[in-house]
């Protein structure tokens, strides 16, 4: 019963992999780019939120530049094996 019930589930999993997979390169790089971008204005412009909107209390600039890195690193980790932009 419940081999059947998980074999069901990884056919619908399956499918739905299949659906929402992008196949054009060039689609899937601009994706990545924008994934690696979005994560690097979140971390970077939130940690300058912090500092500005907490008048210094809750962080200084070196927050804001902890901040940035982390996007940096978290945009190249999120879209370096598929732009490769990054890497070079």
């Amino acid at each position: 019963m419940r081999s059947r019930i998980w074999m069901s589930v990884a056919k619908m999993l399956e499918k739905l992999i299949n659906s929402v997979t992008v196949r054009n390169e060039t689609v899937r790089q601009t994706l990545a780019e924008a994934l690696a971008t979005f994560l690097l204005m979140v971390f970077g412009l939130g940690s300058v939120a912090q500092v500005v909107l907490g008048r210094k209390n809750f962080g200084e600039y070196l927050s804001i530049n902890l901040g940035f890195g982390f996007g940096v690193m978290l945009g190249i980790h999120a879209a370096g094996g598929i732009s490769g932009e990054s890497s070079r």
